[in-house]
Formats: C-alpha cells, sequence, structure tokens
C-alpha cells in the first residue's frame, strides 16, 4: 500500500474515489445501452405491429414497420399504407407530468422516497455511529465489519429473497422489510449502553449479528431476484427492486412509464440528497445537547419508519406489469 499524506489525512477518500468511479462507468454504461433501445413496439387495429418512437424526433434506426399477420389483412399488405410518409405513421407521446400525477402515482412515488430517506439515513448513520462508540474500532474494522455486512446481504437477496416473494407476495415482503427498521433503530442505543457498560464480548457479537440481519431483511424492499432479464450468456439475471413493482404498476399507461419512473427517481434522488445531512446533524445535536438522552435521533427516524409503514398500506396487493 503507498503511503502518502493525503491517504493520511483523508483515509476515506480511496472508498468514496471508488464508488464514485463505479457511478461514473455505470453512467456511461446506461448511455450507451439507452442509445440502442430508442424504439417500441405497438400493435395498431387490423394486426400491424409498427415500430414507434420515444422521443421528439425520429431516428433512422426507427423508421422502419414490422407487419404482423392476422386472419383479417391480406397477406402482402396494403400497398397504400406501406408507402405513407414517417411523419404519418403512429408514434407513441408520452403524457405531460399533469396526466400521471394520479393517486396511485403518488402513492407510489411517497412510498419511494420515504423507503429511500430511510435507506440513506442508516447508510449515512452507520459508520458515524461505530466511530464514535466506547470500542476502539479502527476506520479498518469498521470498512471489514461493512464489507462482511454486505457480503452477507449480497447472497441472502440472490439466494433467499426471490423464494420469498413467490411465497408471500411483494407487498407482504414490502411491510416485512419496512418493520425491519423498528427494531434496527432501536438496536442502537442499545449497543451504545452495552458497549459503555461492563459487558461481555459476545453480547456484542450477538447485538451484531442481529443488525446485520435487520439490515439484510430491510434491504428485501429494494431487491427480487428475477430470471432471464439479461440475453447474455454469463449473466444470467438480474434484479429488480420490489418498490419498483409498485412504481411500474400504478403507470397509467405504457406510454407514460419512462415519466413516471423519472418522477419517482426525482423524488428519492432528493430525498437521497437531504437525508445525510439531515440525519449525521441531527444525531451530532443529539449527542452534544444530550436531546432525550441522547436518542432525538433515533426518535425521528421511528417516527419516519412508522409513516413509512402506515404508508404501505395504500399499495395494491398485488403489482401487475402492463403490457406494451
Amino acid at each position: 500500500m503507498v503511503r502518502s499524506e493525503v491517504l493520511e489525512g483523508i483515509p476515506l477518500l480511496p472508498p468514496v474515489r471508488f464508488s464514485s468511479n463505479s457511478m461514473s462507468r455505470d453512467f456511461r454504461c446506461g448511455v450507451v445501452v439507452h442509445e440502442r433501445s430508442q424504439c417500441g413496439f405497438t400493435i395498431r387495429p387490423g394486426g400491424v405491429s409498427e415500430a414507434i418512437i420515444f422521443q421528439t424526433a425520429p431516428t433512422k434506426e426507427c423508421r422502419t414497420s414490422f407487419v404482423s399477420q392476422s386472419e383479417t389483412s391480406p397477406l402482402l399488405g396494403d400497398h397504400r399504407q406501406s408507402s405513407r410518409s414517417p411523419s404519418s405513421r403512429l408514434e407513441a407521446v408520452a403524457p405531460p407530468l399533469k396526466a400521471v400525477l394520479t393517486a396511485p402515482v403518488i402513492k407510489a412515488v411517497l412510498n419511494y422516497s420515504l423507503l429511500a430517506l430511510c435507506q440513506i439515513s442508516l447508510l449515512a448513520l452507520l459508520p458515524i455511529y461505530l466511530a464514535s462508540t466506547p470500542l476502539p474500532l479502527t476506520p479498518r474494522a469498521i470498512g471489514v465489519f461493512m464489507g462482511g455486512m454486505g457480503i452477507f446481504n449480497g447472497t441472502f437477496q440472490i439466494l433467499c429473497t426471490s423464494a420469498l416473494v413467490k411465497r408471500w407476495g411483494a407487498k407482504r415482503m414490502y411491510q416485512v422489510s419496512i418493520c425491519a427498521y423498528f427494531p434496527l433503530w432501536a438496536l442502537f442505543p442499545i449497543a451504545f449502553s452495552t458497549a459503555s457498560a461492563d459487558y461481555h464480548p459476545w453480547s456484542l457479537h450477538l447485538l451484531a449479528c442481529i443488525g446485520v440481519m435487520l439490515v439484510t431483511a430491510s434491504d428485501m424492499s429494494f431487491s427480487k431476484h428475477s430470471h432471464l432479464l439479461l440475453p447474455y450468456p454469463i449473466v444470467h439475471s438480474a434484479f429488480i427492486a420490489i418498490i419498483f413493482l409498485f412504481v411500474r404498476s400504478a403507470t397509467p399507461t405504457p406510454a407514460a412509464l419512462g415519466t413516471t419512473n423519472g418522477l419517482a427517481q426525482t423524488m428519492s434522488s432528493f430525498t437521497r440528497t437531504i437525508g445525510p445531512a439531515c440525519v449525521t446533524s441531527l444525531y451530532a445535536i443529539s449527542r452534544e445537547y444530550k436531546l432525550l438522552g441522547g436518542q432525538l435521533v433515533y426518535i425521528v427516524l421511528t417516527l419516519v419508519t412508522a409513516v413509512m409503514f402506515s404508508a404501505s398500506f395504500l399499495l395494491p396487493l398485488t403489482p401487475y406489469a402492463h403490457d406494451s
């Protein structure tokens, strides 16, 4: 490991730089993939399937129409129909934002925003909490603990979440993952008081294992293992977030799916932006001024989780997908 004054002064620089590079790489890959998926298909009356464009200006790749035969259409089709200009063809126009703001969309976006707020609050609070405990935890020990927690979490989501969702349903598992936040917020002060007193090592190890299991349960709301989504020979499966199933189900029409997803991502990004600053500041203020015994931040997070759990009852029992 190369030693430098920058790394000694900022020990968290390498993981932060690694995360930013990963996001930048994913963004570039998304741009490349997006350029190849600009066309959609719709079924016109009479059995004609034609390529449609989900953007304002048509591209050369999306101007080719595909004719499918039906019982009522002739084998060779209509010459007058195929000789029309591309501008007169049927195009899918995304509805305005006002038309997308229906009650199901608002409910799904509300749940997604609250879920993103709780998740980012946990991720921002956990390393600060571990560094401020009476235990002599080094940044290396904190990184090893969080890395092991991530490995266990990812393995569980791959092996178990799909079966649980198929067995109990998406909404029930979503509510179970929300309920995992209640004991998780209570575990923070319990572990701190245990570490401050005359403790036994096995008690802290037990609390750490319980915390890892609760974090894994809470992350089930963001993962559902689904097969046959990526047509690559090496990668045979991908992850679809459970909350995204409800966002997709709330979409009024297939043409509004992009607008709905964009609205949901915008609101969740807003909560993820203000979440770390608010929760870390509230944690510092609670500890410094001993607000409610220094536990004010956990009480506020518990109230937010209660609101999120109440909002989960607004979601449909079984999300469905639009056939485009």
